[in-house]
């Protein structure tokens, strides 16, 4: 319960300084955000949907103002790399968010030396 509160508490803060340093104000299209879990458990989604709610409350609705991409490694680090790598490939994001230890590391390494 602790962490639940703590979470609540602490990511709208988190968020505002994440996203407003992130993604430039003055574009007009679409920001492409996406969200790199480690694996399908539920505090992971948990984080995601907080994160999504948040975001909405901040005025960047999905479909609108927001691309949101969920990328599912299924506790596998060489697919997390593969994932991002393809999402990178695909349509550059603004942002990266990267939810557990796996997802991290392979966001270090694939996004070390970029301006992501």
């Amino acid at each position: 319960m602790k962490a639940k509160i703590y979470m609540k508490a602490t990511l709208p803060l988190f968020l505002y300084l994440l996203v407003f340093a992130s993604l430039p104000s003055y574009a007009a299209e679409n920001k492409h955000i996406v969200i790199l879990e480690t694996m399908l458990i539920p505090v992971i989604s948990e984080h995601t949907r907080w994160l999504s709610h948040y975001l909405d409350k901040m005025g960047y609705k999905v479909g609108e103002s927001l691309d949101l991409e969920v990328l599912q490694a299924n506790g596998d680090g060489e697919l997390a790399e593969t994932l991002l790598v393809n999402s990178i490939n695909k349509n550059k994001p603004d942002l990266v968010v990267s939810s557990a230890t796996l997802a991290s590391k392979a966001a270090v390494k694939i996004l070390k030396g970029t301006d992501v």
